[in-house]
């Protein structure tokens, strides 16, 4: 008897030591079921993690799934927000992490509507997702629509080039755009009404990120309606991080008919310095906003603008936020684009691992955009995409430029 009370004992220490092995080193381990997906897709997970006093970026690439099944390992201090991005250009979830053991079922018919277990807010993750079901849909039938019609157009050949983009793509993106702003005003709304909450202060956030207009209504909810509790948590530490940057580091500047541009002195792909002072004067500017996951279909007429006019009257700059320098120069050096290129993304140990120099200062830019400066530095115009008759636009004020001169 008395063995085997002995037994039981050593037992239930040693259960408790193995739910508790995570917690010692601040690890989670996800276990996780991916439905309706490719026998072998590949995920990546990202959060940021407070360490030494400095906020870092995690970033944890190709995680295998093989069959419907993956795992993923990795430390964070306390309950943590996270994107889990998948392959096919679908968007991303936001997963929360502890350090525990935690279970993921995604069903790829609806990622969305994810199952998450071991958490401590387990529970406000699913009252959440019944808030959201009806946007997140639209989000994504929208995003795997616009793919589709993208890849259609991408194998099509006409003339000597790609097809320009099509009303169909002009809908289905400025829906998104329309989409991005409905779901920040949802979250909004989530985070008034369960501002107890947990994750209120990373909602909060994601509202920030997506619509920076509302910077100042979300710090003043946030101070006076979030509990001391909450605003002292990990989550609600980073909310007034991102709130106070910002408000230090983006230029609010309105993207209207003579707006000044905000300038900007950065190296691009061969090493030269680029600034709007190097054209005061002399040429006017085209900046191009990309990616080499959403590369516009307007390059071939970019390419025959700037070889026309880019030797003396017109300077096309393109601003990359690629995640990898790698993906970035490939893309220019396939697409032959020979105008001036920068890579945007940086890493910034004192605010956040990943920053943007430029885009920041354009705060109202998304995906693949395009803005046209004169040789003041002023604003003339600014398009999501350029069609054939937006170069011809531009071709008319370059010839007023050179009759005139």
């Amino acid at each position: 008897m008395k063995k085997l009370y002995i037994f039981s004992i050593l037992c239930v220490i040693s259960i408790y030591a193995c739910s508790k092995k995570h917690d010692s080193i601040d690890g989670f381990f996800i276990n996780g079921i991916l439905k309706n997906a490719p026998d072998t897709t590949y995920l990546t997970i990202e959060y940021v993690r407070h360490v030494d006093d400095v906020w870092k970026t995690i970033r944890i690439d190709s995680i295998p799934a093989y069959h419907g099944h993956f795992s993923c390992t990795g430390e964070v201090n306390a309950l943590t927000s996270a994107y889990l991005w998948f392959d096919g250009n679908r968007f991303p979830i936001v997963i929360y992490l502890e350090p525990t053991d935690i279970r993921l079922q995604i069903d790829m018919a609806a990622p969305y509507l994810f199952k998450e277990s071991g958490t401590t807010v387990d529970w406000e993750i699913g009252i959440l997702q019944k808030h959201m079901s009806i946007i997140e849909k639209e989000c994504d039938e929208n995003i795997m629509k616009y793919n589709s019609v993208v890849n259609k157009i991408d194998v099509k050949e006409i003339g000597h080039g790609r097809k320009s983009p099509d009303y169909t793509i002009d809908s289905l993106y400025g829906r998104r755009l329309e989409l991005f702003a409905l779901k920040a005003r949802a979250l909004k709304d989530f985070s008034v009404r369960y501002a107890d909450y947990q994750i209120c202060p990373d909602l909060l956030r994601q509202v920030v990120e997506t619509d920076t207009a509302m910077l100042k209504w979300i710090k003043d909810f946030a101070e006076k309606e979030l509990t001391d509790k909450i605003k002292e948590s990990y989550l609600g530490q980073y909310l007034f991080k991102r709130i106070r940057f910002f408000e230090e580091n983006i230029h609010h500047v309105k993207q209207a008919v003579g707006a000044k541009a905000p300038d900007f002195c950065k190296r691009c792909m061969n090493g030269n310095l680029i600034s709007f002072q190097n054209y005061y004067g002399r040429k006017y500017v085209l900046l191009h906003f990309w990616s080499s996951w959403n590369l516009p279909e307007s390059t071939d007429l970019l390419k025959r603008l700037y070889s026309k006019y880019g030797n003396q009257y017109l300077e096309i700059i393109g601003v990359s936020y690629d995640y990898k320098k790698e993906s970035w120069k490939e893309s220019v050096i396939r697409e032959n684009m020979t105008w001036p290129q920068i890579y945007d993304r940086i890493f910034n140990e004192k605010t956040l691992c990943d920053d943007f120099e430029i885009l920041n200062r354009y705060p109202n830019i998304d995906d693949a955009a395009y803005i046209l400066i004169d040789k003041n530095g002023n604003i003339i115009k600014a398009w999501r995409n350029l069609r054939e008759q937006d170069i011809l636009y531009i071709e008319s004020l370059l010839k007023d430029k050179m009759e005139y001169k």
